[in-house]
């Protein structure tokens, strides 16, 4: 037993962000424009002059995982671990669109014509929803130590299949408009799959006090079916070819101000996800990173170690497939762990 040992963990993994949107979404003010625009041209002869709402709208998303596994020792270089993953997600949808004002270039009001044309009344937008989805993964890896100093070790994720379910309190919209909102409907299932993903990363002690840390992670998003829908079950991306493969590039020292006290770090690293033009809409966007990181290790005695940590990640811009909207984004990230150790 004294080559084996055992862990667990307990993180959040990917997303974990909100974002509000105080203007509201170009998808669904483009819809109620191309049905204002509608009704003014069918029923008064005229085209769209000003259009006007409030609106805004609100989203989160967070990944949970809850790991476990083992690790073997083959000799002093050379060892090996298996573990299972479980994921939890869960996404959150709420907005509107209220208070719309439509007027012709006649000076004629498009909204209130528009309750007159079946099935072509203009009407608020309401949305609120949480989607809950989960799945478990495989993850394997390999060391090598060659010396005291060198250390390297790689890992592989199996994919991991989520599948979501809403739990909708409002779906509400013109009739017209009614099917772009068909997959928030309460009840309504969607697939969301993780890629598989090998990684390797090298650590370099020159001296006692400072490391240096290289990661480079090869996401396999080719590799994924996006359109083996199960029977009944909405897939989030329609097209198989909505990603290239990805990766990332990650570099990092850290320095032990105070030896077996505590140690600060810096780090980098860059992030291409894959995800092309086809991939992009007002609430799931794939765009290239950068990300800068500090962070503290404060070991409170010899088998526990408290960790804080800091990152800004800057998103680049990215157009959708229709030209019509750029994403770009800044995200601030706070970590805390806490980590034990048995003598």
């Amino acid at each position: 037993m004294e080559k084996m040992a055992f862990f667990g963990g307990l993180a959040p993994v990917y997303g974990g962000g909100a974002a509000t949107y105080d203007e509201g979404l170009p998808t669904f003010d483009g819809a109620i424009i191309a049905l204002a625009s509608g009704v003014a041209q069918a029923a008064l002869g005229s085209t769209l002059d000003t259009y006007g709402r409030d609106a805004s709208f609100e989203g989160s998303e967070s990944y949970l995982s809850f790991t476990l596994g083992g690790a073997y020792a083959i000799n002093e270089m050379y060892s090996f671990c298996l573990g299972l993953r479980y994921i939890t997600g869960t996404k959150n949808i709420a907005g509107s669109i209220k208070n719309i004002t439509a007027t012709a270039a006649n000076g004629a009001d498009i909204v209130a014509v528009s309750q007159a044309v079946p099935d072509n009344e203009i009407t608020d937008i309401e949305l609120d929803l949480q989607q809950k989805g989960s799945g478990i993964g495989i993850i394997t890896g390999f060391d090598v130590k060659p010396n005291e100093q060198f250390n390297i070790g790689f890992k592989y994720e199996y994919y991991t299949e989520m599948k979501y379910k809403n739990e909708t309190d409002k779906a509400i919209a013109p009739t017209p408009i009614a099917p772009a909102l068909a997959a928030y409907k309460d009840g309504e299932e969607s697939k969301v799959t993780i890629p598989m993903m090998f990684s390797i990363g090298a650590s370099y002690m020159p001296t006692e006090l400072f490391k240096a840390e290289l990661g480079i992670a090869y996401y396999m998003n080719s590799t994924v079916d996006w359109d083996n829908t199960p029977e009944g079950v909405t897939s989030t991306y329609e097209q198989s070819d909505y990603f290239d493969d990805g990766y990332e590039i990650g570099i990092s020292g850290e320095y032990a101000i105070v030896p077996d006290k505590f140690k600060a770090s810096l780090g980098y690293l860059y992030t291409f996800n894959g995800g092309k033009e086809e991939a992009q809409s007002d609430l799931d966007f794939h765009q290239p990173s950068n990300g800068l990181s500090l962070g503290g290790i404060y070991s409170a005695t010899p088998t526990l170690d408290i960790t804080l940590g800091y990152m800004l990640i800057k998103y680049g811009e990215k157009e959708n497939e229709a030209e019509t909207q750029t994403y770009n984004n800044t995200t601030h990230v706070i970590g805390f762990g806490v980590s034990c150790y048995k003598e």
